[in-house]
């Protein structure tokens, strides 16, 4: 399997444990997308590069309300960002299980940035998550 295959089916995995629908839609490179929230992580030693999600701030309030057990949330507060940051942890370690086949891999703890714009320049997969847009993006 390879590493962007790897992810997305850690992506659909993650998501669905929280109920939320999964629909991949196409791979793509060089893209300039217009999404609010940015959350990345850094792979290093035998895999080296960086993943990041692209979200929108209503499909984030979507993913933390899930995460919460289904709480109101009205904003990506400090706690929002942490459950944002987890679910790209748990995505990544699922995902890199797939792939370790005896690789030593380790990976930063997530970072959440909002961007007006996001150029993308590597693979990059597009899929709705519970009808809103998702984009994964895999610079390796």
């Amino acid at each position: 399997m390879d590493i962007g295959g790897a992810f997305l089916q850690a992506s659909e995995e993650v998501l669905n444990m929280f109920g939320m629908r999964f629909e991949y839609i196409n791979r793509h490179k060089n893209n300039i997308l217009c999404e609010n929230i940015v959350i990345s992580i850094n792979l290093k030693k035998d895999i080296e590069g960086k993943i990041n999600l692209l979200i929108t701030e209503t499909l984030a309030l979507k993913i933390i309300s899930s995460m919460m057990g289904g709480m109101n949330v009205s904003s990506v507060d400090e706690m929002g960002k942490s459950a944002l940051g987890e679910l790209l942890n748990m995505t990544a370690g699922n995902a890199l299980m797939k792939l370790s086949g005896g690789n030593d891999i380790d990976i930063s703890p997530p970072k959440i940035t909002f961007e007006k714009d996001f150029s993308i320049n590597d693979e990059c997969h597009t899929f709705f998550v519970d009808n809103e847009k998702m984009y994964l993006n895999i610079g390796i």
